[in-house]
């Protein structure tokens, strides 16, 4: 004790050759941890950073690709249905992030973070295609769900640069991790969806202003750090917008669309505590109630056709396994996935069994942005 840190230090120990306390025989203690000064200013900036993001969905990924071999839904499992055939499918979600603020700061805007992305699904087979493709523009705003004098004083730690260990700014980043219920994400999103049938966008396409909230979770851990799971809960979303095109038409009439969703989303992975494998479950499911008579397209004689106003679903659930390896930074894997429903613009019924490989950035939660 007494010795002085030097400038550059960053890590800090306490050690007592013996302490001695009334009921028991005296005890040596030691503890390390860490000292924030600017020289590593960033380090806290980016644990307060983990502590407030949530996790990210496959659809928020950087870049996720799939292509997978597709049983469509004729063929049942034990049913003796030999008919249907395996075919080709791809999944691929693409987004880059072109304005972030900073979440260590007191936020006096309208959204925290900008992106363009888009989002294709698509199949070879008539049960097994969602046609549905999907690009735009995201504006993000996150109203996090913390304890404001917890993040007030970590604020103040990193502003301040500390340069001495600093325990009430680690049992606020502590304070937290602990809480349940992250935030609510607002999203408004302007985007183009159309009908990806083949290589082109045919058939059917409209212009939607998408206003959306969430309530996300923590991860929360299953078995020792090496489980965990996390949700998200859309209680309310809201889809507004007109139809651009609509070729080789029966229903010759372009109008615009009008539609209320909710849903919710459930995640779980473990990973392998020595190395980077690991295996992820995703379900997810949105129900969309059409307000109006939307154009959409018959997937047998690929013309334009009346959707009318009503419930329309769309259930997805995968089973990932990853082995460790990468490829340019990425992980690859292999998946099993399950999709049903309808998704706009075409509405085409989908019921289908994908198996496959998968083709992803490692951005697991929102901490980068």
């Amino acid at each position: 004790m007494g010795v002085q840190p030097e400038k550059d230090d960053t890590q800090v120990e306490v050690s007592f050759k013996s302490i001695h306390f009334l009921e028991g025989p005296p005890k040596a203690l030691s503890a390390t941890g860490p000292i924030y000064n600017k020289s590593n200013i960033q380090d806290l900036v980016a644990l307060t950073r983990k502590a407030l993001a949530a996790a990210k969905t496959t659809d928020e990924k950087d870049e996720f690709l799939s292509l997978g071999v597709t049983i469509p839904g004729a063929t049942a499992p034990g049913s003796g249905n030999t008919a249907a055939s395996a075919v080709g499918s791809l999944d691929i979600n693409f987004n880059r992030d072109f304005y972030s603020a900073d979440v260590t700061k007191e936020a006096g805007h309208l959204f925290d973070s900008a992106s363009v992305g888009f989002v294709l699904k698509k199949g070879n087979s008539d049960t097994s295609n969602p046609r549905h493709f999907q690009a735009g523009l995201k504006f993000r705003k996150t109203i996090l769900l913390a304890n404001r004098a917890n993040l007030t004083t970590i604020r103040n730690s990193i502003a301040s640069g500390a340069s001495s260990p600093d325990a009430i700014t680690l049992a606020a980043i502590s304070n937290l991790q602990q809480a349940f219920l992250r935030g609510v994400i607002i999203d408004n999103a302007g985007y183009y969806e159309g009908d990806a049938k083949g290589l082109r966008i045919s058939n059917v396409s409209n212009a939607v202003y998408n206003l959306q909230a969430q309530v996300a979770s923590v991860a929360r851990a299953l078995s020792s750090q090496t489980g965990f799971w996390s949700f998200r809960c859309m209680p309310a979303g809201f889809e507004l917008g007109h139809n651009l095109t609509a070729t080789q038409t029966v229903n010759a009439e372009r109008g615009s669309l009008a539609r209320y969703k909710l849903g919710g989303q459930l995640n779980l992975h473990y990973q392998a505590r020595d190395s980077a494998r690991r295996v992820e479950f995703e379900a997810l499911t949105i129900h969309r109630v059409l307000f109006m008579d939307e154009n959409g397209v018959d997937v047998k004689t690929n013309r334009v056709i009346t959707i009318h106003s009503g419930s329309k679903n769309w259930t997805e659930a995968s089973l990932r396994f990853y082995f460790g390896e990468t490829i340019l930074n990425h992980r690859i894997g292999i998946k099993v996935n399950y999709q049903r429903g309808y998704l706009p613009p075409v509405y085409a019924q989908t019921k289908t069994f994908k198996y496959g490989l998968i083709f992803e950035s490692k951005d697991d939660d929102t901490s980068g942005q």
